[in-house]
């Protein structure tokens, strides 16, 4: 695939979005899992939708820029934009879980900013996660409707792997099995963000 063109993870939170940034990664692919750098935190605030960390990674996945996928397009015009996606019910007992497990006690001003963005909330509601899931996968299908080359739709949990996602990206296949889920936390959270995401993509250093 082509080094230039930046690809968005725009699928919500807890739809396979750690695993796909580690599939990116096994591609070879320079990815960053919910980008929160002072610049990037600033650009978005800002409406600055050239990010500057695109001058470094190739990749960006989670609600930080899910939201933005429009301007991303029209930005970047040969980007490429991946909505991981799972069934809603399973969807909801997971994120719930997140929040009350790590979100509650790890939250941020940043956090709060891309919840507000995102959910129109800052705490879990299933009725309004819900109707902002659905209506966030419907709005994205709708908008790329016309050029299907520019956007796929990604389920892990309904088997999506490998094969959907090289051709996408014009990537080669790699020889290892396609990343394991993110598991849930079982116990609240008591560590640092960038701590708890080197533990989920398998990182021992600092991006």
């Amino acid at each position: 695939m082509n080094s230039g063109v930046k690809i968005f993870g725009i699928g919500l939170s807890r739809t396979g979005t750690v695993s796909l940034t580690k599939a990116l990664l096994q591609m070879g692919i320079n990815a960053k899992h919910y980008p929160n750098d002072a610049t990037t935190q600033d650009e978005l605030k800002r409406g600055h939708y050239s990010l500057s960390i695109l001058d470094q990674v190739q990749a960006l996945l989670d609600i930080p820029v899910a939201p933005y996928y429009a301007q991303f397009d029209q930005v970047y015009p040969e980007a490429k934009f991946i909505l991981t996606t799972r069934p809603t019910e399973s969807w909801l007992v997971s994120i719930e879980n997140h929040y009350r497990m790590y979100v509650e006690n790890m939250r941020d001003e940043f956090d709060d900013y891309v919840m507000a963005c995102v959910y129109g909330a800052l705490h879990f509601s299933s009725e309004r996660f819900k109707y902002v899931k659905e209506l966030h996968e419907r709005s994205v299908s709708e908008y790329f409707s016309e050029r299907p080359e520019k956007l796929l739709v990604f389920d892990i949990f309904r088997g999506d792997s490998w094969p959907e996602l090289c051709p996408f990206l014009d990537c080669p296949m790699p020889d290892v099995p396609y990343p394991h889920r993110n598991t849930a936390l079982t116990d609240p959270a008591a560590r640092k963000r960038e701590s708890w995401m080197r533990r989920l993509l398998g990182k021992t250093s600092r991006r």
